[in-house]
Order: structure tokens, then C-alpha cells, then sequence
């Protein structure tokens, strides 16, 4: 999937982005960041873990 989003953009022409693989809880950016997508992977989580990736990856100030 992730393979599929880097050629689909490469064809497109976006230049501006960047594609990372890894876990909700042990995903570590350096810069902010502007926007998470996540597709089919965040309903298998119970709340409480869905939260907790979410306000890692999401809410850092």
C-alpha cells in the first residue's frame, strides 16, 4: 500500500511529501507535522490506544 501511494504520487508530480512505515505508538518524527493519514488500520485499536497514537502523532505542540 504504502509503494502504491509513493508511484501514485510520483506520477502526479507531488514533490512535497513523505512516506513513513511504522507502529501508531512507535513512530517518531523529528519536524512537525502537518498531516497523518491513516487508512483501515486505526478501528482494530481499542479507544484507549487509539487515543494514545493519536495524541502522539497528532497533538504535539
Amino acid at each position: 500500500m504504502l509503494s502504491y501511494a509513493q508511484n501514485k504520487a510520483q506520477k502526479t508530480g507531488v514533490t512535497k511529501i513523505e512516506f513513513h512505515q511504522a507502529g501508531f505508538l512507535s513512530y517518531q518524527h523529528q519536524d512537525q507535522l502537518d498531516f497523518v493519514i491513516t487508512k483501515n488500520a486505526l478501528h482494530i485499536l481499542p479507544n484507549f490506544w487509539k487515543m494514545a497514537a493519536l495524541l502522539q502523532n497528532c497533538c504535539h505542540a
